[in-house]
């Protein structure tokens, strides 16, 4: 379980890394249109969504949540990459936040 974890924060920090270091990325999508807009109301909400119930629903499995958390963030690091928009960037940083809450304690999770 402990893999998975630090797999998922590995992966969204070496993704967001990694397109900084490649320019070629960098705004590929028009910055200012009608499909930003869109796409970051859709994804404040699936981000903040998101994090209200990996951290609400403590019974669930450790993994799901993990990816509940893990998914939107890789996502919303893309996008980041894709608009050049700064509340992408925000959103992943509040579910990597979230990560710190769905630690896993220990191997033995039942």
């Amino acid at each position: 379980m402990k893999l998975l974890f630090w797999g998922s924060v590995v992966l969204v920090v070496l993704t967001a890394v990694l397109l900084e270091m490649i320019d070629s990325m960098d705004g590929l999508l028009p910055s200012g249109g009608v499909t930003e807009l869109y796409v970051q109301y859709g994804m404040i909400c699936v981000t903040l969504v998101g994090i209200y119930v990996a951290l609400k629903f403590m019974r669930w499995h450790t993994a799901l949540r993990i990816s509940i958390l893990a998914l939107p963030a890789l996502v919303n690091v893309l996008f980041y990459h894709l608009f050049l928009h700064s509340s992408f960037l925000y959103l992943a940083i509040m579910g990597m936040i979230g990560f710190v809450f769905v630690q896993p304690a220990d191997d033995n999770e039942k």
